[in-house]
């Protein structure tokens, strides 16, 4: 699953273009499911399930800023990314 966009990326980079590649990664999933009148594109009445990035999305390089699951903002944070940071900025050994 978190490996998807860039095996997408990589079908777009060999032939099948930008434009299919998200097809086959929103829509197409969704019709094979029988859910493409719920999810898989943004139309009114359907779930919105979308995400903001700075860039291609199918690009290793882009970084998502923002992240709606049925309309709702999703915290991009977690309590693993807040202790990281802070241990980061940790000075080594005991202060006196």
């Amino acid at each position: 699953m978190r490996n998807l966009p860039f095996h997408a990326g990589f079908a777009a980079a060999y032939g099948l273009g930008k434009e299919e590649a998200l097809k086959a990664v929103t829509i197409n999933p969704a019709r094979i499911f029988g859910l493409a009148d719920q999810l898989g594109s943004l139309e009114e009445g359907k779930v919105a399930n979308l995400f903001v990035c700075d860039g291609d999305p199918f690009e290793t390089k882009t970084q998502i800023s923002h992240l709606f699951i049925s309309g709702f903002r999703v915290p991009l944070d977690s309590r693993h990314i807040r202790l990281y940071n802070e241990f980061l900025e940790r000075q080594p050994g005991l202060k006196k």
